[in-house]
């Protein structure tokens, strides 16, 4: 096959440069330095793809770990969110595009996660009562294991309905907060996009709160 004419470049920069007075050693790289240039593009690229694979990796974990939460729909809805963002800056990473796409996914996956840690030990805390486990104690100083292990389950279980309003409230904070740093966003293509993908999420953040609502008794 014929191979197809190509432009050659660092001669054409070289009559640009020398056709408005500048120095074309100055504006064009030597073949020493557009070899380091290459070696650390290519560095730069094995980073990247390295980057994508861990975080798939991490994502494959959270879709494993869902399968726990389907008797928790607003901390199941969370980590479907998260799990998204996670594959959004995935698909980011393998096209090269780190900065913003790939890292606001990333950052918006973490956030997410940390709201449902958040809603759930929070929760944790407050259903542990010092007081009223020291006057059973106190009642009856005679150890239980029955008792231990009712104690350490309750410890360990949050109230699904209050862990659950917990992360929607954190839900909700999270999301004004975006919307308002959207809102100052220069690019406006960007701006209505964003403001866009917000408007959806609280719109399914009603419905979760609705959803919650019509499964109590």
């Amino acid at each position: 096959p014929t191979l197809a004419p190509f432009a050659k470049f660092p001669t054409i920069i070289r009559e640009i440069a020398d056709s408005i007075g500048l120095d074309p050693d100055k504006v064009a790289n030597t073949p020493e330095e557009a070899a380091r240039m290459a070696k650390l593009l290519q560095q730069q690229q094995a980073n990247m793809r390295m980057a994508a694979s861990r975080q798939e990796a991490v994502r494959q974990v959270l879709r494993e770990l869902r399968g726990g939460t389907s008797e928790l729909p607003v901390f199941d809805w969370t980590l479907q969110q998260s799990e998204a963002a996670m594959g959004r800056a995935v698909a980011a990473a393998q096209r090269y595009r780190i900065q913003p796409d790939a890292q606001d996914a990333a950052q918006r996956a973490l956030r997410l996660l940390r709201l449902a840690t958040d809603a759930m030990r929070d929760e944790r805390v407050a259903s542990s009562d010092p007081a009223e486990f020291n006057s059973d104690a106190a009642a009856d100083p005679t150890p239980n294991a029955n008792d231990a292990s009712q104690s350490e389950a309750t410890t360990q279980r949050p109230a699904p309905m209050v862990a659950s309003l917990k992360l929607l409230r954190n839900l909700q904070e999270e999301l004004n907060q975006q919307t308002q740093t959207a809102k100052a966003i220069d690019d406006p293509v960007r701006r209505a996009a964003q403001l866009g993908e917000f408007a959806r999420l609280q719109q399914e953040l009603a419905a979760q709160v609705e959803q919650l609502l019509n499964r109590q008794p």
